[in-house]
């Protein structure tokens, strides 16, 4: 407890700083929306800007959440093609006319699944955005569902980016560890989180100059999750 508590006192200092410049420049772009000399093409390159940093705002935020929670999650029931729209419709503002060629694929049979669906839908944009900007607008970024047996899905989530090195490679789920200068090293602390709360397991593999894929593997298929939780409640 003490020590989720210093690591609690570290993130708030490292939030606010982090909140602090993406709010000051999303003020400074909304701000001039109301001016009568700027013309129509600025007005909408402000507002992609305004979005853009609304969106690092609301991810930060729910981070944040999410790890102050310890991965102690609501669960319920939820369709995964509704989940998969909603991450692609998202990721569509992300990448907007950029050069990054996103393919979602959804292979699995069953649909009904049992868990926290705003936590996944945060954990996959968490790993999409991340391969985003790894991969500076350009490349090719997969997301695909795949369902391993009648209990397990398979989220896997592939980039052509610049891959990373091996001695980060072991360190990348601890919470504040990030080589990215204006990086909280909240993100994957809390997709590793998120997944062991749905009884699941976040892996990554990465090649430098090749790319990186994260696999996510979640026992969440709503049948199974029931049956879990009732053996349970016998044991």
């Amino acid at each position: 407890q003490k020590k989720h508590l210093s690591a609690m006192g570290e993130m708030v200092a490292s939030m606010a700083h982090q909140v602090r410049t993406p709010l000051s420049t999303a003020i400074l772009y909304a701000s001039q929306l109301s001016n009568p000399a700027v013309d129509t093409e600025k007005r909408q390159r402000f507002s992609r800007k305004i979005l853009e940093r609304l969106h690092y705002l609301e991810r930060q935020v729910n981070d944040m959440l999410v790890f102050a929670k310890e991965g102690r999650l609501e669960m319920a029931a939820f369709s995964l093609s509704s989940l998969l729209d909603k991450v692609n419709i998202a990721m569509r503002d992300y990448i907007g006319s950029g050069n990054v060629q996103l393919s979602l694929i959804n292979h699995c049979s069953e649909d009904l699944m049992q868990g926290n669906e705003h936590a996944l839908q945060g954990t996959l944009m968490n790993l999409l955005t991340n391969a985003l900007e790894a991969m500076q607008g350009r490349g090719m970024l997969c997301l695909k569902a795949e369902q391993c047996d009648n209990q397990t899905v398979e989220i896997s989530i592939k980039d052509s980016g610049p891959g990373i090195e091996p001695a980060h490679l072991q360190r990348i789920f601890e919470p504040f560890f990030t080589t990215r200068v204006n990086g909280t090293g909240l993100g994957l602390a809390v997709v590793d989180s998120v997944a062991k709360a749905h009884g699941g397991r976040v892996s990554c593999q990465s090649e430098v100059g090749v790319g990186t894929e994260f696999k996510v593997l979640l026992p969440c298929i709503s049948s199974t999750f029931k049956t879990n939780l009732s053996m349970g409640a016998s044991a």
